[in-house]
C-alpha cells in the first residue's frame, strides 16, 4: 500500500536510570485519497511486560487505538539504552505504520 508520510514532532527520551526509553511521534499521513494525522507512541521498560507500543489517530476530538503491541512482543528493549534516537524504535514503529496503513485503507 502506497502511503505518503510527513513527520510533525519526534521526540525521544531516557529515564535517569537508563532503564526505559520513550519514543513518541506525531505526523500527518495520506492514505489513498484520505488524511490522517497518527501518533506512534513507544515505551521501552525493563520489565517487557510494561512496555508498549501503539499507534493512534486524532479524531478531532481524541486519540484513537488504531493497533498495538505487547511489550513481550516488542522488538525496543530498554536494557541499560543509553543511544534514544529514533533508528532504536524503528522495527516497532514499521510495525505500527504498516498495521494502521492496512486498517486505514
Amino acid at each position: 500500500m502506497k502511503y505518503n508520510k510527513k513527520s510533525i514532532d519526534v521526540q525521544c527520551t531516557t529515564g535517569q536510570t537508563n532503564q526505559t526509553s520513550d519514543y513518541v511521534e506525531v505526523f500527518q499521513i495520506a492514505i489513498k485519497t484520505s488524511q490522517h494525522k497518527l501518533r506512534v507512541k513507544i515505551h521501552c521498560d525493563n520489565l517487557a511486560r510494561q512496555g508498549y507500543a501503539r499507534i493512534e489517530r486524532w479524531d478531532g476530538t481524541k486519540w484513537q487505538s488504531v493497533y498495538a503491541i505487547k511489550g513481550e512482543n516488542m522488538k525496543s528493549k530498554a536494557s541499560y539504552v543509553r543511544d534514544c534516537g529514533p533508528h532504536y524504535f524503528q522495527a516497532d514503529h514499521d510495525r505500527l505504520l504498516k498495521a494502521a496503513v492496512e486498517v486505514l485503507s
